[in-house]
């Protein structure tokens, strides 16, 4: 019998769903079980369920408050998120939309309405404008680094432990420590240290699977894999985990990484 790990492996999200459910349903007071079962219910996109279970982890043990409020406070930075995803709602802003943000949101816009080509044509002409953001990832350094998706490519998003959904231009970024993936839920959120020049330093967790849910299946919502939709003229967006393109050329996993500095 495959465990809830081997099926976490195998990328059946909804059998190792169904293996956990049974098992808080069998000891509802296993507080580790029901921990579990929030973080792969968050996997799967069900917050709100997450959220119940969380609720009830923290009737069940007071003291887990102390875990379960702030990811209470990222299940709600991520329905915004959701928002924006599928109903367009407009994420958080340090400082306003620049002209680059307000291309790559009109590129979205016209995603949503079923414009392609004139979403790809904005996120075109946005690329030419894009300025080459240099670096260091870890102690290799690199003249360019830009996310994948042609809608977030020059932007983080960024979910607080305030509730909130950001995104924040790269070029704003002086440093991110990404820290050690230790639990099915830092496969969906990466937590990190983040230093925004002129704005804020704080802990958050960004999103390591792309916001587009279209044809995406177990595998995808756990990141083990990345599809794309869109073809050539066309604006082209991420299913999966999260990718980043370095010097123009090299794809790096989100995953990999464990340091960012800019400038």
């Amino acid at each position: 019998m495959e465990t809830v790990g081997d099926l976490l492996k195998s990328g059946k999200l909804a059998a190792a769903l169904d293996a956990v459910t049974a098992r808080v349903k069998a000891a509802p007071s296993d507080l580790e079980s029901r921990w579990l079962l929030s973080e792969l219910l968050v996997a799967s996109g069900q917050t709100d369920r997450a959220d119940q279970q969380l609720d009830a982890l923290m009737n069940l043990e007071p003291r887990a408050s102390v875990t379960a409020v702030p990811v209470r406070q990222l299940l709600r930075a991520e329905a915004a998120r959701r928002q924006f995803f599928d109903e367009g709602r407009m994420p958080e802003l340090i400082d306003g939309a620049d002209d680059a943000i307000r291309a790559r949101l009109q590129a979205f816009v016209m995603l949503r309405a079923g414009d392609r080509g004139g979403a790809g044509r904005i996120v075109e002409q946005a690329e030419k404008d894009r300025p080459a953001l240099a670096g260091r990832m870890g102690d290799r350094a690199f003249t360019d680094f830009r996310d994948l998706d042609d809608i977030t490519a020059g932007v983080f998003e960024v979910l607080t432990r305030t509730g909130k959904y950001y995104w924040i231009p790269m070029n704003r970024v002086d440093a991110i420590e990404f820290k050690p993936a230790e639990r099915p839920l830092d496969f969906v959120w990466r937590e990190a240290h983040i230093i925004v020049r002129d704005a804020f330093e704080a802990d958050v967790h960004l999103p390591a699977v792309y916001g587009s849910l279209q044809g995406c299946d177990d595998s995808s919502r756990l990141g083990q894999r990345t599809d794309w939709l869109g073809g050539d003229g066309e604006a082209v967006v991420g299913v999966g985990r999260r990718l980043f393109l370095l010097d123009g050329e090299e794809t790096v996993d989100m995953m990999d990484l464990q340091s960012l500095t800019f400038g």
